[in-house]
């Protein structure tokens, strides 16, 4: 089952001191060690410059990939007034008509008040103001080409080439791609530039704020702008996606932007693919290349693990029918190979992957997934492969042999696409089919690729095509790049090597060579056009455009147009010098993106590659990281408690501080004190360890220089030191335990670069010291004296732990055989105890500054913890408790939205304005945010908006239950639940319903399950009606009812979840057909009693079951909910209460529908499936009696009847089997109600009826023996005479008391079911007594089951007692 949990990571205060302007992920943004860099979105006009973008259009950013495995994105700020600093932009809830809008975005839409109909937004602001200033200053002066309005004869051939395609004469289709980047302007990868000193770098140009209008020289690059704008002048800072693991091994080496740039892939140099959104960067979905393998097909073996450590670092993408194939490459580590395979001779050889990236995920309806549909090693490089997809056909893989060969294959992915195949999972790689590992890297041929796959990608289903080789790549050395431009049927292609470059137009069947040109030193290169293309070396980016050529290679002029018919030539249109910089990312519309560092801050810069073209500043930070002389800095953070926290810092220092301390405090006004000595230099990493024999615990930590350190955790003193590494220590494991042997107790510490070393806690003692590996270290393995460690290259180690010998090593299958004799125990690198508190831990420890001050929050465990005591825990903790959540509330309020609230938020519920900012996390990364103003945090996305309110009301309901906050805690909760998206106006971004409805289904905490609720009913309460009827229609088909095949996914359990309350707010717009639909998938989850999903089912049913009874049978969904709630059975798989759940749905229907309910009970105790049924039905009788007795009070003699009924002495097994139930039942009958009375000596029982009448039952035979009939109005209560010869009948609505004799006569024997004779009134009452009460007479009938009762003195004189008075009567 998937489970995501909500954790909110905690960026403490970085600096000592408060600084102005300091922002940590600022600070680590030009602290980092770029990788790569991409765009996307597309450029804005002055013309709709002062136009909201609305956050699902996806503005133009950046994203910067980073060498420890984070990633920066940065957004264009959306235009707004000078008093609004929030950088945030409108939302809007629907996607245009004709592109499908992703899952994630299916959420409620802007707060408007509900309408009967439709009603569109109003806009509190005008979209175009332009002042005077503005106007004149945009007129230039220069000269411009006006537009033609007469017929160029030159173009009339280009024009009708295009018509002739079905384009017009200066379109392009809009789903036409402008290159091998499809649905995205941005590039594969960064070009890395040399590297960047430490001076600061010469200023190119000056900052362009426009850009100028100019005419560039004949022949001129016609640009496609269909749909393009002016990119912003500036970019702001959005946020840092930190990875669960980090690290050299995991840096990003691509970045490739999708699906109409919404979806940003990332590929880790480890071989782990994720997927982030643009909009917010939560990750929606990840996998590792080699844990996931390609269906296997029966008779197929596994192949052999190769000894072989790829590089990850090439990253495409290509569209094929709904979905998109993502492809990725690696080459192998050159460090590795020479230390491995030293006598081989290796060529160039790659390794390709295929995976399809689905949007709806089974597993979770707000994520994606990767399916892996392919495997292959190519002969050739990483660099020289490229997807392309044409207007017709099927998709191509273009790539380069070693041999200099252009080899072309189709992508055939239709007959796989449904259904999804199930993939299995391995914990290693089966990565190529080779038998010979060694022989097959050094002399695989193109013939034995071709056998190998002739069926498909490694032993998996075929999806590619046969290889077409077209022929020689004209380049006289190794062909370095590759790039591809869609002309419709042909593709061009751009390849060059270290001194030349060539273009070459391929079909399906043919290559031809259009030129051939000396351009040395060619870094990378992009397309513009399909005549253009923009290419970079190390000191400067050039634009080229293709015109024809002679014989000669002479230029033909512009009157001869470029085509496959003739020669071409690159003649060079402009240039621009580029500076020292850390990554280049390149355009297809011309534009090369690129950052460096200019005194101590990151800057990133545009270049539009056209004449006369200034140099652009998109985004700088603004201020130097830490200048000389400033006081330390925060860079790790060890939790250990919610009130102990121990703080790493740059000078070497370790200080303890609490979370109270560091909402409200700079990071050293929140340390209580300092440990003695500082390391000589900042401290990198903390754990915890302690002595198994002294149970003294310890901190144990390194600094950037290499070195161990031991602290005493309760006085901070430094214990131990010592300086073995050459790179920071990373990670600290513990092996405790008999199975430890001659390890136990002992720290494992582990150096960024893989170096291991022992050290002995118990005397501080350094052991020894094991060599690195090239390959990161997986898992360590303990048996006995033999130490076996496995790295991730399917190789291991093996070393004599007694002796500190090393005896071999082997590959991993001879490695499996050792383990599976037994005797080993396991410990897997990245999985040690890092923390004793349950609810913080530690984020990715190198990931930048901000997320090593960073802390994971468990939302649920610190619910549980702040609800249930620890059992250890003293009974007076409930002051730090409170403070503790006060500490969280203060995180996650956002002051400066309302006043009023700001003031009962600090007044009486004790938050502060917190020096703690909170992020959001997902599939294990985690994003730190940049909080622009108060609005910020709420106009994200969907997704952050609930996980952040999710938060802060869970957290508003636990602060209510202290004495005297219930009011304010309510208060706060119902402003930030529905009314913040009226404070923020257009800026507020609704939570999403998807998250909220997962939330509720997964949740085992009741605060959080609860604040989904709310949270979900407000938003759609706010829904218009278009939007309910468009959320309803998109989930709709996904329901269990319509999916059968798919009945227990998480994803209908979600559809029903959102269509069933959404129904139960607004049925009335809900056509019959969806309602239907509704009830049917309720009904199937409440009768099946595998299904996980029945608690949602029991809560539909609790609040709708008036809408459903009328589509299914009732009877039946409510004799389920009858079966539920009187199980014993505990449900392991549920976190949800199925008993309480259905108990309380029973109830609530009862109270709706009594009719029905009493007619199933009734039909139930008398005609029950089972005995056992009928015994469950009576002890939920008892159930209601004590918990709701009003719900029964109207039907309560046909309650009555059916118990009584139930006693048959006629049949003797059901009667001993329900007696004990029927017994007690009537006990809390008479005991709860007035209206019955019970006489144990004759076994008579009388009932009161609501008409007057009151029936008289025998249990002995359990029949009804008459009824007495004296009062005309209800009957208010009823008592037996201790001897059991007299019943007295009260009805206060009458204000009469009714005398009966009700012993057994000589004439009863003789009338059988007719009341005794009353002497001689006949079957009159034996004496009607009246009274006067004054209002007690309209006493209501709650106050009647409390406050009426009788007191009998002696057998013919009783008490009578209303409320204080008390009235006597003799009978």
């Amino acid at each position: 089952m998937y489970s995501n949990p909500l954790t909110v990571p905690l960026s403490l205060p970085l600096r000592r001191k408060d600084v102005k302007n300091s922002s940590a992920v600022e600070t680590a943004v030009s602290l980092c060690s770029p990788s790569c860099q991409t765009q996307w979105g597309g450029f804005r006009t002055e013309e709709t410059a002062a136009v909201h973008v609305p956050y699902s259009s996806t503005p133009c950013g950046i994203a910067l990939g980073c060498e420890d495995g984070s990633v920066f994105l940065f957004h264009a700020k959306p235009t707004q007034s000078p008093a609004d600093d929030s950088g945030v932009s409108p939302k809007t809830t629907r996607q245009d008509s004709g592109t499908a809008a992703p899952l994630r975005h299916l959420s409620p839409g802007r707060a408007t008040p509900r309408s009967a109909s439709p009603s569109p937004v109003k806009i509190n602001f005008t979209p175009f103001q332009v002042s005077r200033s503005r106007i004149v200053s945009s007129v230039s002066s220069e000269q411009v080409e006006a537009p033609k309005n007469y017929v160029d004869f030159e173009e009339e051939t280009e024009k009708l080439k295009r018509m002739l395609k079905g384009k017009g004469a200066k379109e392009r289709t809009p789903d036409e791609p402008r290159s091998s980047r499809e649905g995205s302007a941005s590039p594969d990868k960064g070009a890395r530039s040399p590297t960047r000193s430490s001076s600061a770098v010469p200023t190119i140009g000056s900052v362009s704020k426009e850009k100028a209008i100019s005419t560039p020289p004949s022949p001129h690059v016609h640009r496609d702008t269909s749909g393009e704008a002016e990119l912003h002048s500036t970019l702001s800072l959005r946020c840092h996606i930190i990875p669960p693991q980090s690290g050299h091994s995991a840096a990003v080496s691509a970045l490739k932007v999708v699906d109409h740039d919404r979806y940003m892939v990332c590929l880790y140099k480890s071989g782990r693919i994720a997927v982030h959104s643009t909009i917010d960067g939560l990750c929606l979905g990840s996998v590792n290349i080699d844990h996931q393998t390609v269906h296997q097909r029966s008779g197929q073996e596994s192949s052999t693990r190769l000894p072989v450590l790829w590089n990850w670092s090439s990253l495409d993408a290509v569209r094929y029918a709904e979905s998109n194939i993502i492809v990725a490459c690696a080459s192998r580590e050159d460090s590795y190979i020479s230390s491995v395979l030293e006598d081989q001779e290796l060529g160039q050889q790659a390794r390709m992957a295929l995976f399809e990236l689905r949007k709806e995920q089974e597993q979770d309806p707000t994520g994606m997934t990767f399916i892996k549909i392919g495997e292959q090693l190519l002969d050739g490089p990483l660099e020289c492969l490229a997807p392309s997809q044409v207007t017709q056909g099927l998709p191509w893989l273009v790539r380069v042999s070693s041999s200099r060969h252009l080899v072309l294959r189709s992508i055939d992915r239709s007959n796989h696409l449904t259904p999804e195949k199930e993939i299995s999972e391995s914990t290693s790689s089966r990565s190529l089919p080779l038998p010979n590992p060694f022989k097959a890297l050094a002399s695989l041929s193109k013939e034995q690729i071709s056998d190998e796959d002739d069926d498909g990608a490694a032993g998996g289903e075929t999806f590619l095509g046969e290889e077409v080789d077209l022929g020689n790549v004209p380049l006289k050395s190794t062909v370095l790049g590759l790039r591809l431009h869609n002309m419709g049927e042909t593709v061009r292609v751009l390849a060059w090597s270290q001194s030349e470059i060539s273009v070459l137009d391929v079909t399906s069947i043919s290559m031809k060579v259009l030129s051939v040109y000396s351009i040395s030193g060619v870094r990378d290169a992009e397309w513009i056009t399909c005549d253009s293309f923009v290419a970079v070396n190390s000191t400067s980016a050039a634009t080229y455009v293709l015109v024809g050529a002679d014989a000669n290679n002479g230029e033909m002029g512009a009157q001869h147009p470029v085509d496959s018919q003739c020669n071409t030539q690159p003649k060079l249109l402009h240039s621009h010098p580029l500076p020292l910089c850390d990554v280049i990312c390149l355009t297809n519309s011309g534009d090369v993106f690129y950052t460096d560092v200019e005194t101590g801050q990151r800057r990133l810069q545009r270049i539009a590659m056209e004449e006369c073209s200034k140099v652009q500043l998109l985004w700088k930070a603004r201020s130097v990281p830490f200048p000389d002389g400033d006081d330390a800095y925060l860079t790790s953070a060890l939790p250990i408690e919610l009130d102990l926290i121990i703080l790493g810092f740059s000078d070497g220092h370790l200080g303890r501080s609490s979370l109270s301390r560091c909402t409200v405090n700079s990071a050293g006004d929140a340390v209580s004190d300092f440990s003695d000595i500082p390391l000589n230099g900042y401290i990198t990493s903390i754990f915890t360890a302690d002595n198994e024999r002294t149970e003294e615990k310890f901190l144990v930590g390194g600094a950037d220089d290499g070195s161990i350190a031991v602290w005493a955790l309760e006085s901070l003193k430094l214990r131990a030191q010592w300086v073995v590494f050459t790179e920071p220590l990373t990670e600290v494991m513990q092996f405790r335990g008999e199975a430890a042997g001659r390890m136990r107790g002992s720290l494992f510490c582990v150096s960024r670069d893989g170096t291991v070393a022992v050290v002995t806690i118990d005397g501080l003692q350094f052991l020894y010291i094991l060599p690195a590996s090239v390959a990161p270290l997986q898992k360590v393995c303990i048996g006995g004296d033999n130490l076996l460690l496995v790295y991730t290259d399917h190789r291991a180690r093996l070393w004599d732990a007694r002796t500190r010998e090393f005896w071999r090593s082997m590959n991993m299958e001879k490695a499996d055989e050792m383990l599976k004799q037994g005797g080993w125990v396991e410990w897997a690198i990245g999985s040690s105890e890092r923390t004793i508190s349950s609810a913080l831990s530690v984020m990715a420890r190198t990931s930048g500054v901000d997320a090593a001050s960073s802390m994971l929050l468990d939302m649920e465990a610190l619910l549980r913890y702040a609800i249930h005591p620890a059992p250890q825990s003293p009974e007076g903790n409930a002051p730090m408790k409170l403070m503790q959540l006060r500490s969280v509330l203060s995180a996650l309020l956002t002051f400066g939205v309302s006043d009023a609230v700001d003031q009962i938020c600090q007044g009486k519920l004790g938050a502060t304005r917190s020096q703690i900012s909170p992020g959001c996390s997902s599939h294990g990364s985690s994003v730190l945010y940049v909080e622009h103003g108060p609005a910020s945090p709420w106009n994200t996305s969907p997704e952050v908006s609930a996980i952040r309110l999710l938060a802060l009301l869970a957290i508003l309901q636990v602060i209510g239950q202290y004495e005297d906050l219930l009011d304010d805690a309510n208060t706060v909760t119902g402003f930030y639940a529905g009314s913040l998206g009226e404070s923020l106006g257009p800026l507020y971004t609704p939570p999403s319903l998807p998250l909220l409805a997962r939330t509720w289904l997964f949740s085992t905490v009741s605060e959080l399950r609860q604040a989904a609720r709310v949270l979900f009913d407000v938003g759609v309460i706010k829904l218009s009606d278009t939007e309910t009827m468009e959320l309803v229609e998109h989930w709709q088909d996904q329901l269990p009812s319509r999916r059968s095949h798919d009945v227990e996914s998480i994803r209908s359990a979600t559809a029903l979840f959102i269509c069933g309350f959404v129904a139960v707010e607004k049925y009335t717009l809900l056509p019959t057909n969806a309602l239907t639909d509704v009830a049917k998938s309720i009904a199937l989850y409440l009768h099946d009693e595998a299904s996980q999903w029945r608690a949602l089912a029991i809560e539909l049913c609790s609040r709708g079951f008036a809408i459903w009874q009328q589509h299914v049978d009732a009877v039946e969904m409510l004799r389920a909910l009858f079966t539920l709630a009187t199980s014993t059975r505990k449900d392991a798989i549920s976190p949800h209460n199925i008993g309480v759940q259905a108990r309380s749905a029973v109830l609530q229907i009862a109270t709706n529908n009594p009719a029905l309910f009493m007619t199933t009970l009734t039909i139930d105790i008398l005609h029950p499936r089972t005995l056992s049924h009928r015994k469950s039905i009576l002890q939920l009788v008892i159930f209601l009696i004590r918990k709701k007795p009003l719900t029964l009070y109207s039907n309560l003699p046909r309650l009555v009847e059916a118990v009584v009924k139930s006693l048959d002495p006629n049949s003797t097994v059901s009667r001993d089997a329900v007696l004990d139930s029927a017994t007690e039942i009537l006990g809390h009958v008479v005991r709860t109600y007035p209206t019955v009375d019970f006489h144990m000596a004759t076994q008579r029982l009388a009932v009161g009826t609501s008409e007057g009448a009151v029936v008289m039952y025998d249990l002995k035979t359990a029949t009804r023996l008459y009824v007495l009939e004296g009062h005309k109005k209800r009957t208010t209560a009823c008592s037996f005479s201790p001897d059991g010869r007299r019943l007295v009948t009260l009805s206060l609505e009458e204000s009469l008391l009714l005398v009966w004799k009700v012993g057994s006569s000589f004439s009863s024997f003789f009338n059988p079911g007719a009341p005794p004779r009353q002497g001689h009134t006949g079957s009159e009452p034996y004496k009607t007594l009246s009274f006067n009460i004054g209002e007690e007479a309209h006493m209501t009938l709650t106050n009647t089951l409390e406050y009426v009762q009788f007191e009998w003195p002696t057998d013919r004189s009783v008490k009578v007692k209303i409320r204080q008075s008390t009235l006597t009567f003799s009978t």
